[in-house]
C-alpha cells in the first residue's frame, strides 16, 4: 500500500482500472450500442455519463474509508480480508463467464441528454461499482493522506482510465465494427479476471 500518490501509483491505477474497463460488461454494451445506432458522438455522450456516475462512487468510496481508517485495527483487517476475498472472487467470475456476453435491454434515443443519462443512471445503479472502488483504493493510496491535490489526481485517473477504455468500444462501433470479437472478448475478460484477483492478493499482502 502506497502512502502518497505519486507517479508510479499513478501508472499502475490507470493501468488497472483501463484494463478492467476493456472487459466486456455493462458499460461497453451501453456505449457500443449507442455508437452503433446513433454515432460517435451519442457512444461518447454515454461513456461520460458512465464517467461521471463513476465519479461518485469513488468519491462515496472515499469518504467511508475515511471511516473505516478510524476503526480499531481488528476491524480494519477483517474489512481488508472480506474486500480481499470480494476481488478475488469477482475476478475468478470474470474469468468463468468469460464467454458469456453482457446482456440488457437499452431504448434507442437520438438525444445527447438521454445517452448522458443512459450511461449515468445505469451505472448508478450498479452498486458493486462501489464494492469495487472499496476494495480496489486502499490498494494504491493511503486515504487518510489523500489532500485535496491527491483527490483531484485520483478523479483524474479514474476519469481518463474509463473513458479511454469506452472510446476505444465507441469509436469501433461508429465505424460498423462488431465489437468485442467473441474471441477478444473472452480474453479481456480473463484479462480483467486475472487483474482483479491479483488486486485482491496485494490487498491481503497489505
Amino acid at each position: 500500500m502506497s502512502s502518497s500518490f505519486g507517479s508510479v501509483t499513478f501508472a499502475a491505477l490507470f493501468a488497472v482500472l483501463f484494463l478492467i474497463a476493456l472487459a466486456p460488461n455493462l458499460s461497453v454494451l451501453i456505449v457500443t450500442t449507442r455508437a452503433a445506432a446513433s454515432g460517435f458522438k451519442q457512444g461518447a455522450l454515454a461513456a461520460f455519463g458512465i464517467v461521471v456516475a463513476t465519479l461518485f462512487y469513488v468519491v462515496l468510496a472515499l469518504f467511508l474509508l475515511k471511516i473505516v481508517a478510524v476503526m480499531r485495527p481488528e476491524m480494519r483487517h477483517v474489512l481488508r480480508l472480506v474486500a480481499a476475498m470480494y476481488l478475488v472472487w469477482n475476478g475468478m467470475g470474470l474469468i468463468r463467464n468469460a464467454s458469456k456476453p453482457p446482456v440488457a435491454v437499452l431504448p434507442n434515443t437520438q438525444r445527447d441528454a438521454a445517452s448522458f443519462a443512459m450511461g449515468f443512471i445505469l451505472t448508478l445503479l450498479n452498486v458493486k461499482a462501489l464494492l469495487f472502488y472499496l476494495s480496489v483504493l486502499p490498494v494504491f493510496l493511503n486515504v487518510g493522506s489523500l489532500g485535496l491535490r491527491g483527490l483531484l489526481l485520483l478523479a483524474g485517473v479514474v476519469a481518463a482510465a474509463g473513458f479511454a477504455a469506452r472510446l476505444v468500444y465507441v469509436s469501433a462501433s461508429a465505424q460498423g465494427r462488431i465489437v468485442p470479437g467473441v474471441l477478444k472478448g473472452r480474453v479481456l475478460n480473463v484479462l480483467a479476471g486475472v487483474v482483479t484477483a491479483w488486486v485482491g492478493i496485494k490487498l491481503v499482502a497489505g
